[in-house]
């Protein structure tokens, strides 16, 4: 069972041959169910149908999971071009595992109860969890009771839960709110590189409301 794992710390050897054993029952569907088709581009995650419950985790897996995600993870404030909606950006929280090994990864999303898993091409694979609820529900409770070590993810952690709340009252949906989320972003993965720069984020905005006092002060053509 994997109540009885005793697991310290995290160990790439330890993690390949622990998940490959027969205490640990990971299906194909944990990788390619229906919820992830591998290689689904930019596919929103959606939740999984059963409920997640923290207090059914034990000490020796949360803790190994802690350290996994500590080495191998990273926390993001997303921004992807949104061409058919009110606003010109789909916001997103995302945590990122990438790994070479995918039954390791489907291990991690049947642990958390959420997620998907991509194949990134190379022998690399992306474990991904990109919705906001799931992301409330399940990354936040778990990772709030399985700490992180180094101070880096404590870090950029801290910032995580910050977005996410801010993101539960709708400060993405509005310019000011992605004002504030952007000099959040600035704070995680220690400043990191960025798909978008911020005057892009914002100069989008201001070409949509451009556009918008165009349409509603031309008149109407007979």
């Amino acid at each position: 069972m994997l109540e009885n794992l005793s697991i310290q710390r995290y160990s790439p050897s330890k993690a390949r041959d622990n998940c490959r054993s027969n205490e640990i029952n990971v299906q194909l569907s944990d990788i390619e169910g229906s919820d992830n088709p591998i290689g689904a581009g930019n596919q929103q995650e959606r939740p999984l149908p059963r409920m997640f419950n923290i207090n059914q985790v034990s000490d020796s897996v949360g803790y190994y999971i802690a350290g996994f995600v500590d080495g191998k993870g990273s926390f993001h404030l997303s921004f992807q071009r949104c061409q058919h909606h009110k606003l010109p950006w789909k916001v997103s929280l995302c945590l990122h595992v990438f790994q070479s090994d995918k039954v390791i990864l489907a291990w991690l999303k049947k642990q958390l109860g959420c997620g998907i898993i991509r194949n990134k091409g190379g022998g690399v694979w992306m474990y991904e969890v990109n919705n906001l609820r799931s992301i409330r529900s399940n990354v936040i409770p778990f990772f709030e009771r399985f700490g992180f070590i180094s101070a880096t993810k404590k870090r950029e952690f801290a910032v995580f839960q910050q977005a996410a709340e801010m993101m539960s009252e709708e400060a993405h949906l509005s310019k000011e709110g992605v004002v504030d989320l952007i000099s959040l972003r600035r704070r995680m993965n220690d400043g990191g590189k960025w798909k978008y720069s911020e005057e892009q984020i914002l100069g989008a905005f201001d070409a949509l409301e451009s556009s918008e006092t165009i349409r509603r002060t031309t008149p109407n053509s007979e």
